[in-house]
């Protein structure tokens, strides 16, 4: 594209929140070719994240578009809501090609509406998957087997951000369209020395729910208390969106085993760098992982994590050089496997160079850029 004006991208969200999907393509608006590439955005609604697109000088429209998300209304509602989609996607597809778009970049699952935009205009089409269709929590409208079907039909090419999201969410008939590119951390805090504390300080770091397992942190906690006495634990996070009593659910689980004493709940964080500083060791007891953002952040500080088989943990946690990986499900296997890193202290300091090491490697907002540009030049020549 050399000697040709930047290429037009429109990115469609699915929310102008500052979540994970949306802080990810931050790293990758911020990164960008400018000299190739002009993004451009579109959201169903405002948000905290369109801040950060104005400092990026990345325009945002707003425009709610079709969801995979299932749609719970009556017949008039769902007559309604057709009604509103065929009226929102013309206008996307008038808004790309006022604006020239060359190529549509859907950032996560749910959003349809810029796929069939694609497919009208025509364009090329990115389908950025951020998420295992697998996941019990996922309600997608069509069923999980009909929308993979829909993710490959409706892709020239899909970007996983973990091979286990390939593996769930992506057709057999689209496997050789799919590209593995992991999220990116934003930034690494400074080097610093690490040294074991005694007592240690172990967390749980991200949402407390049902597939992040906070009861099994719980129970995990006082294992490792009867093997490690005066251990400390911070448990950090909001409970999920409908999951609001698991916190208390949680304190009470801690109360009946003794260690609500040696529990500190530290609710949201806005600075998760904070909580950080303070730990010694990560516990993400999590399943259906479509990545775990909070483990390359916990790698980063240099912090060891214990993690289980499941989701895209195992693709990030190294058994045995980063940190340790048990079966799911089992908070004895958790609190032997910290109880072992913890009462070896070169061990932990192996684990922590190699921890930070590794998200260096791997995990560098360079190589993501570079490698989702290589998509797009893939698709534009």
């Amino acid at each position: 594209m050399s000697g040709r004006r930047p290429a037009p991208i429109l990115y469609v969200l699915n929310s102008a929140s500052t979540g994970g999907a949306n802080r990810s393509l931050s790293v990758l608006l911020r990164g960008l070719d400018r000299r190739r590439f002009r993004p451009l955005a579109v959201a169903p609604s405002s948000g905290s994240f369109q801040q950060t697109l104005e400092r990026l000088e990345v325009p945002c429209s707003l425009l709610p578009c079709a969801s995979l998300a299932r749609l719970r209304a009556s017949p008039l509602g769902k007559i309604k809501a057709a009604a509103r989609n065929a009226f929102n996607l013309a206008r996307l597809v008038e808004l790309a090609e006022g604006h020239g778009v060359r190529l549509i970049h859907t950032n996560t699952v749910f959003p349809l509406g810029g796929a069939l935009a694609a497919r009208l205009v025509p364009l090329p089409h990115v389908w950025h998957l951020r998420e295992g269709l697998d996941t019990p929590q996922y309600d997608l409208r069509f069923g999980p087997r009909a929308s993979r079907a829909l993710l490959g039909g409706l892709s020239d090419q899909l970007i996983c951000i973990s091979d286990y999201v390939r593996r769930v969410s992506v057709p057999d008939s689209a496997q050789n369209r799919a590209t593995v590119i992991p999220n990116a951390l934003e930034g690494m805090p400074p080097p610093r020395q690490r040294t074991l504390a005694s007592p240690p300080v172990v967390g749980c770091v991200g949402l407390l729910g049902a597939k992040k397992r906070t009861d099994l942190f719980v129970e995990a906690a006082a294992a490792l208390a009867r093997r490690i006495p005066g251990v400390g634990f911070v448990v950090a996070g909001r409970p999920t969106a409908g999951e609001e009593e698991v916190l208390e659910r949680c304190q009470r689980r801690a109360a009946a085993l003794g260690v609500a004493e040696s529990i500190r709940w530290a609710g949201h964080v806005s600075d998760p760098g904070t909580v950080y500083q303070e730990l010694d060791l990560l516990v993400h007891p999590g399943v259906h992982e479509a990545f775990g953002r909070v483990l390359i952040e916990a790698m980063s500080w240099g912090i060891p994590v214990v993690g289980v088989r499941s989701g895209a943990v195992a693709e990030i946690v190294e058994d045995g050089i980063t940190g340790r990986v048990v079966d799911p499900d089992d908070a004895e296997a958790l609190a032997a496997a910290a109880a072992a890193i913890l009462a070896a202290p070169a061990e932990h300091a192996r684990m922590s160079q190699a921890a930070r090491v590794r998200v260096q490697e791997r995990y560098a907002p360079a190589a993501h850029v570079a490698a989702v540009e290589a998509v797009y030049h893939g698709l534009l020549g």
